[in-house]
């Protein structure tokens, strides 16, 4: 529990999303949100124990050999779609298995939502908390289609993410 009163000004003992503003680089300066950092990630440290498990199982070189396979097929896959836009690396990068996309004529969270709905693809959508990164991309009022890839993840899997993209752009494009 956390009292304060007129003329007391506390610092911040921790600094993350409020989830009031994502638009905002900084915390909020209403009350009570600006000392509400979040919940603790208590899944996320249980994750983190059994993620460090697999690494030492597996190996980092095979991990990230097969992650690097992944992505490149998804970044080829998706620059050749007619009204899908690639944002970042583009293909033949060495990058991390994250590519984001816009799809002309469609909001990210629409065509989160359609990938999510009538594919079963779960992406994230939006500003990722990255408000300056979007203003220089030119994608502050649309956001971006965010797509992970991880050493679980299989061909197949980014295939049917290509596949639903390319289903997305030509239906997008039928209604514009």
């Amino acid at each position: 529990m956390l009292c304060g009163g007129p003329g007391i000004e506390l610092d911040t003992r921790v600094e993350g999303g409020s989830g009031t503003d994502s638009l905002s680089p900084f915390p909020p300066a209403d009350l009570p949100d600006r000392y509400e950092a979040g919940t603790p990630n208590t899944p996320g440290v249980a994750g983190l124990g059994a993620g460090v498990q697999c690494v030492l199982r597996e190996g980092v070189e095979a991990i990230a050999a097969r992650e690097r396979s992944l992505s490149e097929r998804l970044r080829r896959g998706l620059a050749d779609i007619e009204g899908v836009t690639l944002h970042g690396p583009r293909p033949g990068a060495d990058a991390a298995p994250v590519v984001s996309v816009a799809f002309t004529g469609l909001p990210s969270a629409e065509a989160a939502f359609i990938l999510d709905r009538a594919f079963g693809i779960a992406v994230r959508a939006g500003l990722h908390c990255a408000p300056e990164a979007h203003r220089v991309a030119g994608t502050l009022e649309t956001g971006l289609v965010r797509l992970s890839l991880g050493y679980h993840s299989t061909e197949d899997d980014v295939d049917a993410a290509i596949a639903a993209c390319a289903e997305i752009a030509v239906k997008a494009a039928a209604h514009r």
